[in-house]
């Protein structure tokens, strides 16, 4: 028996269809189901109308129209860049941050990866929907503004709940989301992020109240975040763009997989993707993590001051972090 869309195309000639009409001055001509032809009263048509080569949508195409936006996008970030961020204290090599700081220019400004973009796109529209969502029922603050001029720091954390939690939230692939769920365990760099805006708080908070928020971004409400007792990751699954998988049935089978895994680790089985995981600040060494973390931070002011770049072997330059840099044609850190 032919399906429904089988028989809904039956004597339907296709030739007389097209994929763009056949246009005149001011309509365009159709084909009726019953193979007439009827014409359509066309939109006016503005000086402004840009003009494409394609009536189709082409990822070769969108793949370009990507590589560019990375380069408008890291171009701004570039000249804009004078202070020192929190992936630059918890993530990135130190010579990466000073590269950027000192002014140098990188030789090709294009993502070495170009799916980052859509990366970075997801993770923020679901960063926004649950901050959106939350403020107010369960976080009591949202994009806190973490500005200490006199060490050269602009930061914004993602919420507080009262002067007890720090919360950051975080997007992940599935294989990031897998290690995440059978450890129990933040990744490494994103504590290190959530511990280093907890010390500023505790550390700089009167200068910071005195600051300027940036766009979007509030002050710290509070007088006193000593309280902090639990810094909680909110880790949220949600792509394959990582290349996890050779082929389409393979990447459906590993994502069916992780998500039996969450379901059972969670217990909610719509929500899978969704991972808090508090950390105790009393379950760990918390202060040899910040003396490492200030101790960085450290280094990076010595020598933006000294307007130069620490040797390769300096314990803060990290070569497993070369591919995603765009200052490597530059660095022999990771050429060794």
């Amino acid at each position: 028996m032919n399906s429904q869309f089988d028989q809904l195309i039956q004597g339907m000639d296709t030739s007389k269809i097209s994929p763009v009409g056949k246009h005149s001055d001011d309509v365009m001509e159709q084909v009726n189901a019953n193979g007439t032809q009827r014409e359509v009263p066309q939109s006016p048509q503005q000086d402004t109308m840009p003009f494409v080569s394609s009536p189709l949508f082409e990822t070769r195409a969108f793949k370009e129209l990507v590589r560019q936006d990375s380069i408008s996008r890291n171009k701004s970030y570039a000249s804009n860049s004078v202070n020192i961020g929190g992936y630059d204290i918890a993530h990135n090599c130190m010579k990466t941050t000073l590269f950027r700081m000192l002014g140098f220019q990188p030789t090709n400004y294009a993502n070495s990866w170009l799916p980052l973009g859509f990366r970075a796109a997801l993770g923020t529209a679901t960063h926004n929907y649950i901050q959106d969502l939350s403020l107010g029922k369960i976080f009591t603050e949202c994009e806190v503004c973490l500005k200490v001029p006199s060490k050269r720091i602009s930061m914004r954390l993602d919420a507080l709940i009262n002067d007890e939690t720090l919360v950051e939230i975080k997007s992940c692939s599935y294989t990031d989301y897998k290690k995440i769920l059978t450890s129990n365990k933040p990744r490494l760099g994103d504590l290190h992020q959530a511990i280093f805006y907890r010390w500023l708080l505790q550390n700089h908070l009167e200068e910071m109240k005195k600051q300027e928020p940036t766009r979007g971004g509030i002050r710290p409400t509070l007088n006193d975040y000593s309280n902090i007792k639990y810094i909680q990751m909110i880790y949220i699954c949600h792509e394959l763009i990582s290349a996890e998988s050779d082929t389409m049935r393979d990447a459906i089978k590993y994502a069916t997989s992780i998500r039996k895994l969450a379901k059972k680790e969670s217990g909610i089985s719509d929500f899978w993707f969704i991972a808090p995981l508090a950390i105790s600040t009393q379950s760990f060494d918390i202060k040899s993590h910040e003396n490492y973390l200030v101790n960085k931070l450290e280094e990076l002011l010595k020598y933006l001051e000294l307007k130069q770049l620490p040797p390769d072997d300096h314990p803060y330059v990290d070569n497993t972090k070369c591919f995603f840099c765009q200052f490597k044609d530059q660095c022999n850190a990771g050429k060794k």
